[in-house]
């Protein structure tokens, strides 16, 4: 009975150690593509602006 609870709450620590990290790249990557699109919009709006009469 130890054995097969043991087993179990390993199986448990590696699917919550994948998942956090499956989560921690994909939140690290998504943060650094709305940063450079921040970006282009901010260039791009600043472009509008300064060519207004």
């Amino acid at each position: 009975m130890n054995t097969t609870i043991a087993t179990y709450m390993k199986l448990a620590l590696t699917a919550v150690t994948i998942s956090g990290l499956i989560f921690f790249v994909a939140y690290n990557l998504l943060d650094k593509e709305s940063d450079k699109y921040k970006e282009q919009v901010e260039s791009k709006e600043n472009e509008i602006l300064s060519n207004l009469p």
